[in-house]
């Protein structure tokens, strides 16, 4: 880049990075793409996340410039140009073309309808969450083509995009996060059970729990997690996930599942009175039962976390938060 192109992209990463702290998951790509607008002259932008099968089968997408009655036509189209598809075989390469008579039919349709013939695309495949992203800017058709600034600037611009867009998720997320420090780690999920971002620790767990898990959509038992209002917990064979709502994304919270959940909820409410200093008579007292029916409750806790001491009760408890 010269010297005016680095100030260009300077400006467009401060723009970014405010993007990043001010604004709802919910807005952030459209925020995002508004911001690019401004170095790089586009009609529409499209930033979508897709499993890849037979084509694009889109999970998630957002537009500018097109309504949102486009997206299963912007699938459609996707699907049939081999450009486009041919963009995942170079992750974080940007390409630009011309769509012109030689191409297919419903790409052209398409392109006439909404003014635009000039496209530049970006993608990228995270073969950890099976999830490819991309973002395509459309030229509109009174426009020149994207030229080779446009391109470097988009290739340059593309990383930081899709970086600032985790960042964005993970930062709606940060009390949950910051009290669940050191005890679990954690992935942000849409309320329709589409990973977006995770940790290397949170996905090598959780395919202890589901091996065959390739992303980026959850299994049942999770989504059912994802679609209630409240969140939840589940309990696994191997670990322990909860579901914690935030306004736009949910978080995901995963650890290895600990000798404190075998606990029955009479011995977890035996066992947090024995952590708390609570006497066998205090226990017979708050669960309305008798002294010798507590002392029996304290012993058998005692064997299913195999201490001996009250003492040692707490630790336990505290990796099974």
């Amino acid at each position: 880049m010269q010297n005016g192109q680095i100030l260009n992209f300077s400006a467009f990463m401060t723009e970014l990075a405010e993007c990043t702290e001010q604004v709802a998951p919910v807005e952030f790509r459209q925020s995002a793409l508004a911001a690019l607008q401004c170095h790089i002259e586009f009609a529409a932008g499209i930033w979508g996340s897709a499993a890849i099968g037979a084509g694009l089968a889109f999970r998630e997408v957002v537009l500018t410039g097109l309504p949102e009655s486009a997206i299963a036509e912007v699938e459609a189209g996707a699907s049939a140009d081999p450009r486009l598809l041919s963009v995942l075989g170079a992750p974080g390469t940007t390409v630009a073309y011309t769509v012109g008579a030689d191409d297919p039919e419903i790409m052209q349709v398409q392109m006439a309808r909404y003014g635009v013939k000039h496209i530049m695309s970006t993608a990228f495949f995270d073969a950890e969450l099976g999830l490819a992203s991309g973002i395509v800017l459309l030229g509109a058709d009174t426009a020149p083509p994207f030229d080779q600034p446009a391109q470097l600037f988009m290739e340059a611009a593309f990383g930081h995009l899709l970086r600032c867009w985790s960042e964005n998720q993970i930062r709606a997320l940060g009390r949950e996060i910051a009290a669940a420090a050191g005890l679990s780690s954690y992935a942000a999920a849409s309320h329709h059970g589409v990973v977006s971002a995770a940790q290397d620790e949170f996905l090598t767990l959780f395919r202890r729990e589901w091996p065959g898990w390739r992303g980026p959509l959850l299994p049942d038992a999770v989504r059912g997690l994802l679609l209630g209002p409240e969140g939840g917990r589940h309990m696994g064979q191997e670990i322990v996930l909860s579901v914690r709502h935030g306004h736009d994304v949910s978080l995901l919270l995963i650890r290895e599942r600990v000798v404190a959940d075998d606990l029955r909820p009479r011995e977890l409410a035996v066992a947090q009175l024995c952590a708390g200093g609570a006497s066998y008579r205090d226990i017979a007292e708050s669960l309305g039962i008798a002294p010798a029916t507590a002392r029996n409750h304290i012993a058998a806790v005692h064997r299913r976390l195999g201490v001996s001491r009250n003492s040692e009760i707490s630790a336990l408890l505290a990796a099974a938060r």
